[in-house]
């Protein structure tokens, strides 16, 4: 099935081959021509070093490169401001007791 349109938010997890299964479905979907708005946005801690090298050694260099060139994937580091700034986007659904939460998180 085919997404229309969405973001998809990694948070927390090493997007190591343990992970290959549920991110071939997103990468795939992130290629298909169909699928133009959908984005992959991954929140890093310290360093997105060791994500890339990951998503690299499972899916290949070239693959990855060219969804980060077209800004498919996204990495943002995973600070309570980007975050904040991240769910504002999502507006409908951004309300003001969240907004309360990911501030107290300064």
């Amino acid at each position: 099935k085919n997404i229309i349109s969405s973001r998809i938010y990694i948070w927390g997890h090493s997007l190591d081959i343990s992970d290959k299964s549920y991110l071939e479905i997103i990468i795939n979907n992130l290629e298909d021509s169909k699928n133009k708005n959908i984005i992959l946005i991954i929140f890093f801690n310290s360093s997105n070093q060791e994500l890339i090298k990951n998503l690299c050694y499972i899916f290949g260099i070239e693959r990855i490169k060219k969804l980060v060139d077209i800004k498919k994937i996204v990495f943002q580091e995973s600070s309570p401001e980007n975050i904040q700034n991240e769910f504002k986007t999502l507006s409908p659904l951004y309300n003001d007791s969240a907004h309360k939460i990911l501030s107290s998180l300064h």
